[in-house]
């Protein structure tokens, strides 16, 4: 039988949040291909293996940090992760090897898959959001990459696998793949892809260490640990936000459907799955905007609570999406927490990213959530293109009027392609080439010290602004736990793992403190 292993990026093994997140696009390939008769191997390597583990490591980052006053290093790690997947790659004899890849990840994708040419004759295929608005950047004369899939992958994949096993060579008939034609870099037509979203991971979970994904963890509701996983019940993304990717993505195939959902019965059936076979607490839904379709989101609440499946869950959705009986709704079927990208307290700027909101809306959705007792988290974007000072401030104002339980400020950051980033950063660079640079590992250096990420009409320390506001609005976010909370924690089968996860968390509060700390010797 054919066999195609699948790699994790060492970056996603080791990010402080990443690594918490299932690897999706792996796990519905091995899902769809294993149902079409390909067997499959997901190489996801784990650097921490308990709750201890974790804590202890916490603990150890930041006696160097603070009390030795060492930078804390990866690197060792980092090597460590990319010398075993390269081991489970080679011991897994497949016939093909599927990395995935975003841009932050370009050289580590380039490194392993150079290595693996060395050792193997393996053909790699690299897919992902960089591979695919980039091909070229993988496939020239002499590359360790053999093939690039643009877009969607399940059906690529597929198409490609077969045509390997029946002795490849007739490549122009697979839609959305990139190969080396005639010493340059050939891509076949757009895939046009269903219009139905029915693959189900359930088969491909086996695949992962659930032991490590289902532990307590805050990137279930966010900002709060939970033993849980992230889960889709849709794909795509109808909006047209000029810092988003979604509009890029929506390019790289043919649909006609920009939003294609699950059947509710076979997401429930997922969630089902997960409580009884890895005693998940809680689930957080993924879909770029949940309650898009106001009916499907209502059937899914109805389902859910008939089946008597009794588990925390949160969303992220849209402000204008969400009125008072659809959240009652949703929190008679168990809901305990709403995302929602604010981005800007200013109706001029939304107007100019083309969010398609208003503050009144935002105000609203805060409003309702605090009525019913509904946990908040809130995403700001500050440093926005011709955002003024006045803008800024009323951003401000408006985070102190909705008071989020928790949240994330971030300075906007120009993603190859999308709208933002062809009006107000393209000219600022000589070629592609530089984006791998630029926007990779070392992404948060250059927000500090490259003027070119600099869009917005004032000057201010970012950083220094960001670590006030987080420290006045989400210094205790984390231990700042509702009943819903409690009741979790004494019908869990985890209690164990949720005291160290609580651990964590203190050493969480402790860190913010001691960034206040600087903050004020800094002013």
């Amino acid at each position: 039988m054919f066999k195609v292993s699948l790699i994790n990026p060492p970056e996603r093994i080791l990010d402080g949040s990443l690594k918490y997140y299932l690897p999706f696009s792996l796990l519905y390939l091995a899902a769809y291909l294993e149902e079409n008769g390909v067997k499959v191997d997901i190489i996801d390597v784990k650097t921490e293996k308990s709750c201890f583990h974790i804590v202890k490591n916490r603990i150890s980052d930041y006696y160097n940090l603070v009390l030795k006053k060492e930078t804390v290093s990866q690197d060792r790690l980092y090597f460590f992760a990319i010398d075993k997947i390269i081991e489970e790659a080679l011991s897994s004899c497949a016939n093909l090897i599927g990395i995935s890849c975003m841009t932050g990840e370009y050289r580590s994708i380039m490194r392993i898959a150079s290595i693996l040419k060395e050792k193997s004759k393996t053909p790699v295929v690299v897919g992902g959001i960089h591979p695919s608005l980039y091909p070229e950047q993988f496939i020239y004369d002499k590359s360790p990459v053999d093939f690039v899939v643009i877009g969607e992958g399940e059906e690529t994949m597929l198409e490609l696998a077969r045509c390997l096993e029946s002795g490849g060579g007739d490549y122009e008939n697979i839609d959305g793949l990139a190969y080396l034609k005639d010493g340059k870099c050939h891509c076949t037509q757009i895939r046009a892809v269903k219009n139905d979203f029915s693959v189900s991971p359930i088969k491909a979970y086996g695949k992962l260490n659930m032991d490590f994904y289902t532990k307590p963890h805050p990137y279930v509701a966010r900002h709060v640990r939970l033993s849980g996983v992230q889960i889709f019940t849709s794909r795509g993304c109808p909006y047209n936000c000029t810092f988003c990717s979604n509009s890029v993505i929506r390019k790289m195939n043919k649909t006609e459907k920009l939003v294609r959902y699950r059947p509710v019965g076979s997401v429930i059936e997922e969630i089902k799955f997960l409580r009884d076979t890895y005693h998940i607490d809680a689930f957080y839904i993924m879909d770029d905007t949940f309650c898009i379709d106001r009916r499907y989101a209502e059937e899914f609440c109805g389902q859910l609570k008939n089946a008597g499946i009794n588990l925390a869950w949160a969303i992220e959705t849209r402000s204008n999406l969400v009125d008072e009986p659809l959240l009652k709704t949703m929190k008679d079927a168990g809901l305990v927490q709403i995302d929602v990208g604010v981005e800007s307290g200013s109706d001029e700027m939304l107007g100019q990213i083309k969010k398609g909101i208003t503050v009144a809306d935002t105000l609203n959705i805060f409003s309702l959530a605090h009525k019913h007792k509904i946990r908040t988290f809130a995403s700001f974007i500050i440093n926005l293109p011709n955002e003024t000072c006045q803008q800024l401030q009323e951003t401000l104002g408006l985070l102190k009027k909705i008071r989020p339980d928790g949240g994330v400020i971030g300075t906007t950051i120009p993603l190859p392609k999308t709208e933002l980033f062809d009006r107000y950063f393209s000219h600022k660079i000589n070629s592609d080439w530089e984006i791998i640079e630029l926007l990779g590992p070392r992404l948060s250096y250059y927000k500090i010290k490259d003027e070119r990420f600099h869009f917005c009409k004032y000057n201010i320390d970012f950083a220094g602004l960001i670590d006030r506001l987080i420290i006045r609005y989400f210094l205790f976010s984390e231990l700042q736990l509702g009943l819903w909370y409690w009741r979790v924690f004494l019908r869990s089968k985890r209690k164990a793992q949720y005291i160290w996860a609580t651990m964590q968390g203190i050493i969480n509060v402790l860190d913010r403190v001691i960034t206040r700390c600087r903050v004020l010797l800094r002013s």
